[in-house]
């Protein structure tokens, strides 16, 4: 049986309990001559490039372009907020439903689900299999156009776009500690900004991969600080290079204070 929306069950859920293999409920949309989301997200970036709209690259997919290995659930970018409305607009134009975070999602991902428009781009519905595209202000990312450039997109090759807007890393790391700043030190948000920075740490600046296993300890070691050595002279030549915002030369000697283990992600400033 498939399930899908109605007047009295607007989520396609029924009143009454299935079995798991029933929970993957199947709903009509306007995209469905595209099996893959990946293909509506297609569509609707060659849409937004086409209005006008600067599209920047976010979230999963761009700590997946890091090195970071991030499985891509929701698609997430990030436009200027002038054009947030317009973007909005332009993606219910083409059919794609509203599909908003639930109560318990807001609880736990707080302001990074709470700031974000939510709209379906696959055709499950339920909460286990749903995704989604993800427009958020480019203000909440914390980035500058003079720390974007265009790469090739992630979400899809081929794609219809030849690029898309994606920061240097040193402006991804410095768009996390900024977003600190506005957040206390002990809240959920924190929490999760810390995970992303270490994780990038892990994966970008020290080169790890899941692949990594341990080996003999001096040998291990000697790995180790290898990688520490090159992460610390790649947040210095970033600073050469002034990569780092008028007064925020600061971020790179904490970072290199992570990278070394004399600091720690928890202790990056945070709201007073």
């Amino acid at each position: 049986m498939i399930c899908t929306p109605s007047a009295s069950h607007p989520h396609g859920f029924p009143d009454k309990p299935v079995e798991q293999s029933l929970l993957n409920y199947y709903s009509q949309t306007p995209f469905d001559s595209y099996s893959l989301p990946e293909e509506v997200v297609d569509l609707v970036l060659q849409t937004l490039q086409n209005a006008g709209i600067e599209v920047v690259e976010w979230g999963a997919l761009l700590l997946r372009r890091m090195g970071v290995p991030r499985l891509v659930r929701d698609y997430s970018y990030a436009v200027p907020d002038e054009d947030i409305i317009a973007a909005s607009r332009s993606l219910e134009a083409l059919g794609l439903p509203l599909s908003p975070p639930s109560d318990f999602m807001l609880k736990v991902e707080s302001d990074m689900v709470a700031r974000g428009h939510f709209y379906r781009i696959s055709h499950f519905t339920a909460p286990s299999s749903i995704q989604r595209l993800v427009l958020y202000p480019l203000s909440f990312a914390s980035i500058q156009f003079p720390e974007l450039s265009k790469a090739p997109p992630l979400h899809l090759s081929p794609s219809r776009c030849l690029d898309v807007l994606v920061p240097r890393p040193s402006a991804v790391f410095a768009s996390i500690m900024r977003i600190m700043l506005c957040y206390p030190q002990y809240c959920r948000m924190r929490t999760m900004l810390e995970a992303d920075m270490s994780e990038l740490i892990m994966y970008h600046l020290l080169g790890y991969t899941l692949e990594d296993a341990d080996g003999d300890d001096e040998d291990q070691s000697e790995d180790d600080n290898r990688r520490v050595t090159a992460a610390v002279q790649v947040i210095r030549n970033w600073g050469i290079k002034r990569e780092w915002a008028e007064d925020e030369e600061w971020m790179g000697d904490a970072l290199a204070s992570i990278v070394t283990g004399d600091g720690h992600v928890r202790y990056l400033p945070s709201q007073s």
